[in-house]
C-alpha cells in the first residue's frame, strides 16, 4: 500500500512538471547517486545511462522504465531534459545552415540535403531510406566520382544523431558533405577519397527525436524516438537475443539494417555527443574483437589528429581519447555491435562533445577539431585488398586482387558484388 501511494504521488508530481514545461511526456531525465560500476550496469539494464559525473548517474527512461526504477531506488531525482534548459539559434534556410553557427530547422535540413544533389549531380545523390514513425524522411547522401555507376570501390557509412538530443553530430556531418563536394577536384586528399570510394552520410537517423516539439526548433529534443525507445539499445543483440530491450525492432533501426544489407559497407561510424572519446567494439562482450589491435590503431590515428588541432582540454578522457566499449560500460543492442557482428563491417562510435547541447558558437571549433580525423577515417577504407567477385558458390571464391598491403589481417568484407579485406 505504501509503495502504491508513493508511486501515485511521484506520478502526480511528474505530470505537473511536464504540463508546466509544455511536454507531452515520453522520456524522463534523472539522476541517482553512483554506488560503483556494478550499480551503473544494473541501471543500464533497466534504462539508458547517459553519464556518470560527480558521483551521480544520469540517465533517460520511458514511463515503464521509470516506474521500474522508482520501485528500486528511493533517491531518484527527476531533472529537466537538457534540451529544455535554453533556447536555440535556428537556421531557417540553406544559406543560414551553411554559416555553420546554428542548428537547422527540419525544413532547412531537408532543403540543404537536396541542394547538395542538385548542385553536384555528377558526384552526389540524396535518397530517403524510409520515413520515421512521425513520417519524416531519413536522408542519406551518397558521394563518389561516378555516383550513378556501381563500381568496385569500398563503401563507407557515416551516420549521426540516433539520439535526438545529441545535437552536434548532424551539423558536423552536413558540413562534411559540403566540404567533400566543395573541394572535389581542387583538394588532392578529398579528390583521392571521392575517386577511390563510395561514401554514404546520414546526418540525422532519428529525426523524431531531434524535432520532438516542433519542426522549427530543436528545443525539447529527446534521446528516444517517437515511441520512447532508445535506438542504441534496440538492435538485435550479439548475445543472440533478437529484442534485447524487450521492444520490437524500431522502424528507424529496420531502415538502417536494410540499408546496410543492401550496400557493402566496409567501414562505418555511428556518431554521438555527451562524451569526447572514440569507442570501439565490443559494447556487450568483455572479450576483445579479433581485430582489436586494428581498432586501437585507427582510433588512435583519429584522436592524434584531433589533439593536433584542439586545445588540451578536448578528447583526453578515458585512455587519452579512446576506449573499448565494454570497458566504458556494457551495452546490449547497440548499433556498433550489430554492424560489426552481423554485417561484417568495421564500425566505431564517435563521441564528439561532452556537452550534447553544444552552444552554437562552438560548432565551428568542433568542426576544426574533428574534420581531419573524419577524412583520415574515410581514407582507412582503402588500405588492404580489394576486388570483384567473379564466382560465388558457397566457399568457392575467385577474385581479382587490386591492392595489397604488408600488414596482417583477421577480417574481411565479402559479398557477391564486391570484396574488401582491410589491413
Amino acid at each position: 500500500m505504501r509503495l502504491a501511494k508513493r508511486l501515485l504521488i511521484i506520478m502526480t508530481i511528474l505530470s505537473f512538471i511536464f504540463v508546466l514545461h509544455g511536454e507531452k511526456y515520453k522520456e524522463y531525465y534523472f539522476k541517482l547517486p553512483a554506488k560503483g560500476f556494478n550499480e551503473v550496469m544494473k541501471i543500464n539494464e533497466i534504462c539508458s545511462v547517459d553519464k556518470v559525473e560527480d558521483n551521480f548517474i544520469y540517465g533517460y527512461a520511458n514511463e515503464k522504465q521509470f516506474l521500474d526504477l522508482t520501485t528500486k531506488y528511493l533517491d531518484i531525482e527527476v531533472l529537466v531534459n537538457p534540451s529544455k534548459t535554453r533556447n536555440f539559434t535556428m537556421a531557417n534556410s540553406v544559406s543560414e545552415v551553411r554559416e555553420w553557427d546554428s542548428y537547422p530547422t527540419h525544413t532547412a535540413y531537408i532543403e540543404t540535403m537536396n541542394e547538395f544533389a542538385t548542385n553536384y549531380p555528377e558526384i552526389c545523390t540524396v535518397e530517403s531510406i524510409g520515413t520515421s514513425i512521425d513520417g519524416r524522411d531519413i536522408l542519406v547522401a551518397k558521394i563518389s566520382d561516378n555516383v550513378n555507376v556501381e563500381e568496385a570501390e569500398p563503401e563507407f557509412y557515416y551516420s549521426g544523431q540516433m539520439h535526438g538530443d545529441e545535437l552536434v553530430t548532424s551539423v558536423l556531418f552536413l558540413r562534411l558533405i559540403d566540404y567533400l563536394l566543395e573541394n572535389y577536384g581542387t583538394d588532392p586528399q578529398v579528390t583521392a577519397i571521392v575517386n577511390s570510394s563510395e561514401i554514404h552520410i546520414n546526418p540525422i537517423s532519428n529525426p523524431d527525436g531531434v524535432y520532438t516539439d516542433d519542426d522549427s526548433t530543436v528545443f525539447g529534443a529527446t534521446r528516444y524516438n517517437a515511441n520512447g525507445i532508445d535506438l542504441n539499445r534496440n538492435f538485435p543483440g550479439v548475445n543472440g537475443v533478437e529484442h534485447p530491450d524487450d521492444n520490437e525492432l524500431q522502424v528507424e533501426n529496420s531502415m538502417q539494417i536494410n540499408y546496410a544489407n543492401t550496400n557493402t559497407f566496409v567501414m562505418s561510424s555511428n556518431s554521438h555527443s555527451g562524451a569526447e572519446v572514440i569507442n570501439y567494439p565490443w559494447d556487450y562482450w568483455a572479450r576483445r574483437h579479433a581485430d582489436d589491435a586494428w581498432f586501437i590503431d585507427v582510433s588512435r590515428a583519429y584522436v592524434d589528429l584531433v589533439h593536433e588541432a584542439a586545445p588540451n582540454s578536448y578528447m583526453h578522457d578515458y585512455n587519452d581519447g579512446i576506449t573499448n566499449g565494454y570497458d566504458w560500460y556494457q551495452v546490449v543492442g547497440s548499433r556498433q555491435d550489430w554492424f560489426n557482428y552481423y554485417n561484417n563491417c568495421r564500425e566505431i562510435t564517435l563521441e564528439l562533445s561532452n556537452n550534447k547541447i553544444l552552444a552554437e558558437n562552438l560548432l565551428d571549433a568542433h568542426w576544426n577539431y574533428n574534420y581531419e580525423g573524419m577524412l583520415n577515417w574515410l581514407e582507412q577504407v582503402n588500405y588492404g585488398i580489394a576486388g570483384v567477385t567473379l564466382l560465388y558458390i558457397q566457399t568457392l571464391m575467385l577474385v581479382i586482387i587490386t591492392d595489397l598491403s604488408q600488414q596482417e589481417h583477421t577480417l574481411f568484407r565479402f559479398q557477391q558484388r564486391d570484396m574488401k579485406l582491410l589491413f
